[in-house]
C-alpha cells in the first residue's frame, strides 16, 4: 500500500493534521510524518488497519 497517499487522503477528507490523525489512531506524530514523507514503508499491521478505518469513516462521512 502506499502509506503516503493514504496520510494524505486521510489529511485531505477529515481536514486533520498529522498530530491529529496520531491521536486518532494512537501513535506518535512522529510515525505518521515517517509514513507520509516515506521514510517508513510499512507500518505495523495495528497501525495499517487503524489509518484504513479512519480513512473508511471520513469517506463515508463525505459521502453522506
Amino acid at each position: 500500500m502506499d502509506w503516503k497517499n493514504i496520510i494524505a487522503d486521510i489529511q485531505r477528507h477529515g481536514k486533520l493534521t498529522q498530530s491529529q490523525i496520531a491521536v486518532k489512531v494512537e501513535c506518535g506524530q512522529a510515525t505518521i510524518s515517517d509514513l507520509a514523507n516515506g521514510s517508513t514503508k510499512q507500518p505495523s499491521y495495528s497501525l495499517g488497519a487503524a489509518l484504513l478505518q479512519v480513512l473508511e469513516r471520513l469517506k463515508t462521512q463525505d459521502a453522506a
